[in-house]
């Protein structure tokens, strides 16, 4: 299926083209008929295609498409777009970190005021870090999670840490 994903993130297959029938899939890839089927429900399910019973799969345009899946999404950064798809999710996150940022501040308590502070500083550790030796950007990531844990619990707001 993921090769599949690739085919229609790339263009191989655009949007309003048929996929290939099941039994074509199947065929192509040494697959059974069955898991051919199960294969284009995947694709289905991730928004990449619309079944029709009697006339089969067709690609759906990108905007469609779940781009929250991690299949789609690591296809999607693979091909040429995909320094715009990090973009668009880096400016997502701007959004939502800038008023995460202003509810904590309003509703923190010394405890999560405490974890912050120890969080940012793990977190600006790790980025001087990785100034000296990229190797070390795992960490850096690893600290920016850690770091925003605690943001998101101060908050109140079980949502965004969902």
């Amino acid at each position: 299926m993921r090769f599949l994903i690739g085919d229609i993130v790339s263009g191989a297959f655009p949007g309003g083209s048929a996929l290939p029938r099941e039994a074509d899939l199947a065929s192509r890839f040494g697959v059974s008929r069955g898991v051919a089927r199960e294969s284009v429900r995947g694709l289905e399910e991730r928004g990449l295609v619309t079944v029709k019973h009697g006339r089969g799969a067709t690609v759906t345009p990108g905007d469609c498409w779940d781009v929250f899946d991690p299949d789609v999404l690591s296809a999607l950064l693979e091909c040429e777009q995909g320094a715009g798809i990090l973009s668009e999710y880096l400016e997502c996150r701007r959004i939502l970190e800038i008023e995460a940022a202003g509810l904590a501040a309003e509703r923190a308590s010394e405890d999560d005021l405490a974890s912050l502070s120890n969080a940012f500083a793990r977190m600006s550790a790790g980025a001087e870090r990785v100034r000296g030796n990229p190797a070390a950007e795992d960490l850096y990531h690893e600290a920016d999670v850690a770091f925003h844990r605690p943001l998101i619990s101060a908050t109140g707001n079980r949502a965004l840490g969902t």
